[in-house]
């Protein structure tokens, strides 16, 4: 979210929710989060029966057990093949007694569904779409490419420009977006603009690793093209970081062709593709350079995907708003015609 009378869009976001969650405390509106999980999935058990055994057997929480249940009868009660919403989903754990508030968030969601996939309880999970052009100029694997590059390029030269950045967490950096811009135009980068070196920034700063620790914390500007940066580890790990979402979008684009038709794996059109998160998950099991990654494989994949998203190499649809959460606003009735004044600080 831009706001604006703002030039520094850093903590937008945060400034945005504090707005509101204020209106919502003195009664102006109401906040609800839209859902925009799809699953698509199937029992692997033949009935309640069969699953209330085999979840006996895992030894799970009483309030678990319950919530796998739930979520298996609402896939028996499903039509066949049908493609259900967080929305269904989430109507029916409502149902369940004492239900802590967090077995309704999007995530946590995503997260119970692995899991019954993981355990054998379910084939199948999280449904996701996207476009993409498998092949032909300006294909998606090539512009992955050129941007995975691109970024390398830009690191390189923010480490040459300030090698001991990360030596004192509390020492700030300023990143010209329009000079690095301009740099990275000069090593054959002709796509690349401010707009797209801030995103790159804002996608280094989020990189975690397994230490969950974000590589850069992103402060506000001076003026309107320099960016203030903390450099929050050694460039060395930083730059492991980076490598290691590199290929987990690698990884993330090839599942996501592999997921089409066979003849469209071909061609040269935007396509949608379907796909599964678990299926992902797989993959990075047996891939030569994930298989040994210790940290949060869903967030790996989330950043990376959204990477690909921010960069147009992969434009998702279903599931981008799992990472990027939307909110509906409703203006209560009762104060429709409250107008902003000197003592009510409305924007």
């Amino acid at each position: 979210m831009r706001l604006i009378g703002y030039p520094d869009l850093a903590d937008d976001d945060g400034r945005a929710k504090t707005g509101v969650s204020w209106l919502e405390r003195k009664g102006f509106l109401k906040r609800s989060f839209n859902q925009t999980l799809f699953f698509k999935g199937r029992p692997l058990v033949r009935d309640m029966k069969e699953a209330d055994e085999k979840i006996a057997a895992l030894n799970l929480s009483k309030m678990m057990a319950r919530v796998f249940k739930t979520i298996l009868m609402t896939l028996f009660n499903a039509d066949k093949d049908a493609v259900l919403s967080a929305d269904t989903i989430c109507t029916n754990l409502g149902k369940t007694e004492n239900l802590p508030e967090a077995y309704l968030d999007t995530r946590f969601v995503i997260g119970l569904l692995s899991q019954m996939a993981d355990m054998g309880l379910i084939k199948e999970g999280v449904l996701m779409t996207a476009f993409v052009k498998p092949k032909g100029q300006g294909s998606a694997p090539r512009l992955l490419e050129s941007f995975l590059e691109m970024e390398t390029r830009m690191l390189a030269l923010m480490e040459e420009l300030s090698p001991n950045a990360g030596v004192s967490e509390e020492s700030v950096d300023v990143i010209h977006l329009r000079l690095m811009s301009q740099r990275l135009k000069d090593k054959g980068f002709d796509q690349v603009n401010t707009e797209i070196v801030g995103k790159i920034l804002r996608t280094l700063a989020n990189d975690k690793g397994e230490s969950q620790g974000k590589s850069l914390k992103i402060a506000g500007r001076k003026g309107a093209e320099q960016q203030m940066v903390y450099v929050k580890f050694p460039w060395k790990t930083i730059k492991k970081r980076m490598q290691l979402r590199h290929n987990c979008s690698r990884l993330c684009l090839n599942t996501i062709i592999s997921a089409l038709p066979k003849p469209l794996q071909q061609g040269q059109a935007q396509v949608m593709s379907e796909f599964f998160l678990s299926h992902i998950i797989k993959e990075m099991q047996s891939d030569v350079f994930l298989s040994g990654y210790r940290g949060d494989h869903k967030a790996l994949i989330e950043r990376s995907l959204l990477f690909m998203h921010d960069m147009k190499v992969i434009t998702l649809q279903n599931g981008l708003g799992v990472f990027r959460q939307a909110m509906t606003l409703t203006m209560l009735p009762e104060n429709g015609n409250i107008h902003c004044t000197g003592k009510r600080f409305c924007a």
